[in-house]
């Protein structure tokens, strides 16, 4: 298994917006060609990167919250 690397700033980015987008790691990870792991270890020793996907996550969770209000009450008409 490779050893996982520590993020660049531009992969970090790029992790933090598709994890904003989508709620899903493996997505976001694919997206910034950085191994799970490398997120994981990342979170554990940098506070503020862990800060930044705990309110990556958050914003993820209510964009899912909104639009399955929107779908409920409107139905799936965009």
């Amino acid at each position: 298994m490779a050893r996982p690397r520590k993020m660049s700033p531009r992969k970090t980015q790029l992790f933090l917006q598709v994890l904003r987008a989508t709620c899903n790691v493996r997505t976001a990870c694919r997206a910034a060609a950085v191994a799970r792991s490398t997120v994981y270890l990342e979170r554990s020793r940098n506070p503020e990167f862990a800060e930044a996907m705990h309110w990556a996550l958050e914003e993820a969770v209510d964009l899912l919250e909104a639009e399955v209000l929107r779908r409920a009450f409107i139905g799936d008409v965009k």
